[in-house]
């Protein structure tokens, strides 16, 4: 009963509250009915006014009045237009006439029947112009309480459409031919970097096909990582010269660490590359499998017989005395001195999963016919004015990504390292286009590049699923990932699915201090006549961009963060553009012919005989043999190359 009761008392409080704001605005809109009425006739008696005194001589309207007025006093009749007169203004001077004489005089009546007409005319234009005016008059109006009531804002970036900025900048005369949708990045801004942040399908990819349109047009040099084939598959093109690195693709180029090493300090950044750092709480591991990795890298630098097979057979297979041997004078020696061998193989067992990836590199790579990505950055100072630059894809399968990336990251960090050893050149542009950046393992020189990239012509460009990926602690870290994304100056922020990524999508975007103006309405639910709206204003602080609007952008649709302070703004990308399949360049062709490392070394495995009783192994027992061991056999040629060199 009581819960029937309080629904009753609620019902019949929100009726009564119903029938006060329904008198309150039929009020508010008659009143303002009875304003724009009254408006409106005044509006259309001015018309007409305006029309007479417009096209009539100063003479008719006085003299039609008096005729006007000669007129109604002969009506009355009792003799008064007789008696009864007005001074008119003759060509003989002034002269007083009577009504009677004014009502038969022909020319008063013509100025009459003229001020008539003329009225007549000016009433048809106002019925005309009369709705036009209203009309314009109550869209004014509105725009004026609309602006009255919308907020206006005193600091922080503004919010605009993407024609509004794209003409600013055309304008300023700095907008470039490459843009993300409606609006052109700054020009020679691109050296600053670019972020495209979304989930997946959200529209990154479409982002960078139609820059990459633009790229090729300009002919500038590019290193394209591409996990999907819809980058490799539109723009792939051997008649540029265009150069593939990947070891399971029959049309991968040959390629060996040492391609890229020309100092001692290669040897370190390139183990850097290839082996992670790993936990935070525990980087020794990490960092002594960096330094054994440097050190056989460093070892085999100078061998004019090396190979890759030779790196992994020191690596993997060799006894623990002979790897003692051959790096004596290294740090990394430590890990196989007597009484180390737990640490040592703990250390061995970090390295091997690293090891796999160059494990699919041909066996004989190690060459000086290599491919080299320190040689195509080079290239791209020699490059003639005009000429198209070749690209250098990374292409790589999803099925094949997980054995590739230590591999695919390694390439990709060695790029940004081998830019930033050559002199600065801003001039200079070389495009690294890492599209699902949180797919690769970290990337230091990458990282120190678009820290220092914009005096070496870098322009790199990141997508990036979500940043929860990039903070994890076996990627960059939160702190990591916080100085990757903050080098780049522009931004391009899609759908965003979890919470923590449209929260910083919003902060990226910035707040602004608003002045919001309030309103609040007093009406009498008795029907009485005390009605009164106040108004105030309030400063507050907001977000520009709300993250529930980030996560609820459509496909293909993004807020653009320029460099500066330009304004943010929502824009469009266009739809996919179909391309034909049958002729666009194949994502995969398998390999059929290589014998890569891995099978080399295993068929060398196979082939070798068994140790004998006593024989050391490589294993974690901390007895010496006294006897050569019989597995060392295989190696004695590559021993024997480092004890001549010593």
């Amino acid at each position: 009963m009581q819960r029937s009761s309080g629904a009753r008392t609620r019902l019949a409080d929100d009726f009564a509250r119903g029938v006060g704001m329904l008198r309150f605005k039929a009020r508010i809109g008659a009143a303002a009915f009875r304003r724009l009425a009254l408006g409106l006739i005044v509006g259309w008696a001015g018309i007409v006014l305006g029309y007479v005194a417009l096209t009539q001589p100063p003479e008719t309207v006085p003299a039609a009045l008096r005729w006007s007025v000669a007129r109604l006093i002969d009506g009355i009749g009792l003799g008064l237009s007789e008696r009864v007169g007005r001074t008119v203004q003759t060509d003989h001077g002034p002269e007083h006439w009577s009504f009677a004489t004014i009502r038969r005089d022909p020319w008063h009546g013509a100025q009459f029947t003229r001020l008539l007409q003329a009225a007549m005319t000016g009433a048809l234009i106002g019925v005309v112009a009369i709705p036009l005016v209203g009309v314009a008059g109550v869209l004014t109006t509105a725009r004026i309480g609309r602006r009255a009531g919308a907020a206006q804002q005193l600091r922080g970036r503004e919010f605009t459409s993407d024609r509004d900025l794209a003409r600013r900048l055309q304008r300023a005369g700095v907008a470039s031919d490459l843009a993300i949708g409606r609006v052109p990045l700054v020009r020679n801004a691109e050296t600053g970097h670019l972020l495209l942040l979304g989930a997946p399908g959200a529209g990154k990819t479409q982002a960078i096909i139609h820059m990459l349109e633009h790229i090729r047009e300009r002919g500038e040099a590019a290193i394209v990582y591409d996990i999907k084939g819809s980058l490799f598959g539109q723009f792939h093109d051997p008649a540029c010269g265009d150069v593939i690195l990947n070891p399971l693709d029959q049309r991968g180029a040959p390629w060996s660490p040492w391609a890229e090493i020309t100092t001692r300090a290669d040897c370190k950044r390139l183990a850097e590359s290839l082996i992670p750092l790993g936990s935070e709480r525990e980087p020794y591991w990490g960092v002594a499998a960096r330094m054994l990795f440097a050190a056989c890298l460093d070892r085999l630098r100078e061998d004019p017989e090396r190979s890759v097979e030779q790196l992994l057979d020191l690596l993997l297979t060799l006894p623990r005395a002979q790897m003692r041997q051959i790096l004596a004078g290294t740090p990394a020696a430590k890990i196989f001195e007597e009484g180390a061998e737990k640490p040592g193989l703990s250390i061995e067992l970090h390295v091997a999963p690293y090891l796999e990836a160059l494990g699919y590199l041909p066996a004989d790579a190690g060459g000086a016919d290599d491919a080299s990505i320190r040689g195509f950055v080079a290239a791209v100072d020699q490059a003639r004015d005009g000429a198209l630059q070749p690209w250098l894809w990374l292409p790589v399968q999803r099925a094949h990504l997980d054995a590739l990336r230590p591999l695919i990251s390694c390439w990709a960090d060695a790029a940004a390292a081998a830019l930033l050893s050559h002199p600065a050149h801003r001039e200079r542009r070389l495009w690294i286009i890492l599209d699902e950046l949180n797919s690769l393992q970290t990337l230091p020189s990458v990282l120190k590049l678009m820290g220092e990239g914009r005096e070496f012509g870098a322009c790199v460009v990141i997508g990036v699923q979500s940043t929860a990926q990039l903070e994890a602690p076996s990627a960059y870290g939160r702190e990591g990932a916080r100085a990757l994304l903050g080098t780049c100056n522009t931004k391009a922020i899609f759908r965003v699915a979890e919470p923590e990524g449209q929260r910083w999508a919003s902060a990226i975007l910035g707040q602004v201090e608003q002045e919001q103006a309030r309103e609040s309405a007093r009406y009498d639910a008795a029907g009485g006549d005390d009605v009164a709206i106040h108004r105030h204003t309030e400063r507050r602080v907001t977000p520009l961009v709300l993250p529930t609007e980030i996560g609820a952008l459509p496909t293909l649709q993004c807020y653009v963060q320029l460099p500066d302070a330009w304004p943010i703004a929502r824009t469009a990308l266009p739809p996919p553009t179909e391309f034909d399949a049958t002729t666009a360049a194949p994502f995969f062709i398998a390999t059929t012919d290589k014998v890569t490392a891995a099978d080399a070394l295993q068929r060398k495995a196979t082939t070798r005989v068994r140790p004998r009783a006593g024989d050391e192994p490589r294993s974690n027992s901390p007895k010496r043999s006294k006897t050569k061991p019989a597995d060392a056999d295989a190696s004695d040629d590559l021993f024997a190359a480092f004890g001549r060199r010593r």
